[in-house]
């Protein structure tokens, strides 16, 4: 048996190879006060055609937005969690 390392996401489970997270710096990759939370995207589109983004919202934008607040709430619930076990 081959070991390969995967790093997951505390936050959304997704993994990527431990070798290219590293690479990629992906856990610093989206500056949290002016990158995208919620993507708008157009899904008119055929095959082929992907689902283009036509705009996004940043946290600052939704933080106070009745219509996402669970997601507010599990999000600081997570980041909370994730900071007990680093400080621990």
């Amino acid at each position: 048996m081959k070991d390969d390392r995967w790093l997951i996401c505390p936050f959304c489970g997704w993994g990527k190879k431990l070798k290219t997270a590293r690479q990629t710096n992906t856990l610093n990759r989206v500056e949290p006060d002016t990158g995208p939370f919620i993507d708008h995207r157009d899904i008119q589109g055929g095959r082929g055609y992907g689902f283009p983004r036509m705009f996004f919202e940043t946290l600052g934008e939704i933080k106070n937005k009745e219509e996402y607040q669970d997601l507010i709430s599990g999000l600081k619930r997570q980041c909370l969690e994730v900071l007990k076990v680093l400080e621990d």
